[in-house]
């Protein structure tokens, strides 16, 4: 009987690659086990306190966890009925199909193969391994440049000039589909933005995040035309793909095809774009969506 396991991770900003375990699903094609470690969400709390990310992830996994503890009890309904087939909403394949649609914030990894039966002692070293100690150390080098750009933003004295980490929805901005976060926003005289955009990241997520950030951009710009403003600065702060990858290919596409809706700055090309909101006078975005209301 061929077992699997699944990490959870937690994806607070749709536009970056940071992602942060929290969860395990562990199974084979007769049981799963799943559960989550609260004091995870209270780390990223921390790490993102204008998202108040806790309460509405908490509710989501133990929605995940009731729904999967059913499917288990009817699993061993079907048993006890003397049903030869096996529930096929149990096994690989409900990890897969996890896996598959949790396009959101919250994400469920490729199931991985291990050569062990499914129990609770298996299920605690996992969840030791790669949700108590540190999980995806691919992704560290990853983290770093955002962690790095969101330090450098939180050491400078513009918080109660533009908003940091900040979420917009379709109900605060026509014109996006879904909530979309940006890195910094506010406004002086023109909308300006700026997000860290990892360009050493695969092409299929790094062409999802520069449509995100395109399609808000255009829905900020159409925001200004509607409130007689000028036309947005908009920022894009990159790290450096390596040389003749596809994602340095893509980066110097944007800078001649793009350059009229948005800039890519490195980072230390960034510095300018924030001396300036630092000793400017700007106004957080939030505070003007809400008095337009």
């Amino acid at each position: 009987m061929k077992s699997f396991y699944s990490i959870v991770y937690i994806h607070p900003n749709s536009l970056t690659a940071e992602r942060y375990a929290v969860g395990l699903l562990l199974g084979n094609s007769s049981t799963l086990l799943f559960d989550f470690k609260v004091e995870k969400l209270n780390g990223l709390d921390r790490l993102y306190p204008s998202l108040h990310l806790k309460n509405g992830v908490l509710s989501s996994l133990k929605s995940i966890k009731q729904h999967i503890q059913q499917l288990v009890n009817e699993q061993i309904v079907l048993k006890a009925s003397m049903f030869n087939e096996i529930s096929h909403l149990l096994g690989n394949d409900y990890s897969t199909y996890l896996h598959n649609y949790s396009n959101g914030m919250i994400q469920f990894s490729q199931p991985a193969p291990v050569a062990l039966e499914v129990d609770a002692k298996l299920f605690s070293n996992l969840v030791d391994r790669f949700i108590v100690g540190e999980p995806a150390k691919s992704l560290n080098h990853h983290k770093s440049f955002h962690q790095a750009f969101r330090k450098k933003i939180t050491t400078l004295n513009i918080k109660d000039k533009v908003d940091l980490d900040y979420k917009l929805s379709p109900a605060k901005l026509e014109g996006i589909y879904t909530d979309t976060q940006v890195r910094l926003i506010g406004k002086n005289g023109v909308i300006t933005a700026v997000q860290d955009i990892d360009f050493t990241i695969n092409m299929v997520n790094l062409g999802q995040q520069l449509n995100e950030w395109e399609i808000l951009v255009s829905a900020l710009n159409d925001f200004s035309v509607a409130k007689s403003w000028q036309p947005g600065d908009y920022h894009v702060v990159f790290n450096k793909p390596l040389p003749k990858s596809p994602q340095e290919k893509l980066l110097n596409r944007i800078r001649t095809q793009k350059k009229d809706l948005f800039k890519l700055d490195s980072e230390s090309e960034i510095d300018r774009v924030l001396h300036k909101i630092e000793t400017s006078q700007y106004q957080p975005l939030s505070v003007l969506i809400n008095n337009s209301k």
